[in-house]
């Protein structure tokens, strides 16, 4: 049942992606996308994220992102601002690489990542570090990336 429901998880990974988009857990492409970030992307944006794990934030936020750290999260259409003891569930686009890094090392982990073709950052990203453990698993949704802060 696991298997099936991660093949759909994947499946629907995939289908979300542009025809452009790279998509793969790899190093190689890891690495790429950090270079394709540092030459467009910044350390003052702006970002849509979703967090989907066994955690409160389920809707989209809009994440503000100054010198490379959070410093505002809204809910998406509200004005509710999500308070700085709980940002930690958002990740920066460098926190983002950083957490595929370390798990793409971690024996066992599973990492499936989609990035975006014109800019590098991680669309898309699932994590499960360990497979044997039960709601570990986290998956990141990034959109509307402005740049530079707006």
């Amino acid at each position: 049942m696991r298997k099936i429901a991660m093949a759909a998880l994947l499946l629907a990974l995939v289908s979300g992606c542009g025809d452009d988009d790279i998509v793969s857990p790899g190093l190689n492409d890891l690495n790429k996308a950090i270079a394709l970030w540092s030459t467009v992307g910044g350390n003052n944006y702006t970002m849509d994220q979703q967090v989907s794990c066994f955690c409160p934030f389920v809707d989209n936020y809009r994440v503000t992102v100054e010198n490379n750290s959070i410093t505002n999260v809204v809910k998406v259409g509200t004005t509710t601002t999500v308070p700085a003891s709980q940002r930690a569930a958002f990740l920066t686009v460098s926190q983002l690489f950083d957490r595929i890094r370390t798990l793409l090392a971690t024996k066992g982990a599973i990492v499936t990542v989609t990035y975006d073709a014109g800019s590098g950052y991680p669309k898309s990203a699932y994590f499960d570090p360990s497979p044997n453990v039960a709601d570990d698993e986290v998956s990141y949704s990034t959109a509307n990336v402005a740049l530079p802060l707006q």
